[in-house]
């Protein structure tokens, strides 16, 4: 065979290798991104899990009154940790707080409500007004405030 030829069969496998690898590279990035957040939730789901059949088990008498707290505390750490983690993940970016507010205020002004009387929720702190019974954000009932 001839150098050329040589080269030239390098180049193709290469080439193949490379159009075949593009979309798993692809994929583990992507995954990376939203994979984080699965993982998390199904930890979570497994931790639930564990708590219940823990709980199912002490009740049962299968386990000791010491392991059962000493396993029940590690595990609610655990989950502790796990809704912290995600909690830090879906927190809303700026501009989505930015466009959730314009939007409060178009709905505010479609249902005839003044924007200026409002109050804060006194749970969450975000903008509730006068007639509102729940908050539009957290969903903690309102007091009223002489409405």
């Amino acid at each position: 065979m001839e150098l050329g030829s040589v080269l030239f069969a390098l180049a193709m496998v290469v080439l193949v290798v490379a159009y075949v690898m593009r979309p798993l590279v692809g994929r583990a990035e992507s995954i990376e991104v939203s994979g984080g957040l699965s993982s998390l939730h199904a930890e979570r789901d497994h931790v639930l899990d564990a708590i219940q059949e823990l709980d199912l088990d002490h009740t049962m008498g299968k386990v000791l009154e010491q392991d059962y707290h000493y396993q029940r505390e590690g595990l609610a750490m655990q989950g502790a940790r796990v809704l912290r983690l995600i909690d830090e993940l879906q927190v809303p970016s700026s501009a989505e707080v930015q466009l959730e507010s314009e939007i409060e205020a178009a709905v505010a002004r479609l249902r005839g409500k003044p924007e200026g009387e409002t109050r804060a929720c006194h749970q969450c702190g975000s903008r509730v007004f006068p007639g509102d019974r729940f908050c539009s954000t957290c969903g903690a009932a309102q007091k009223d405030m002489g409405d």
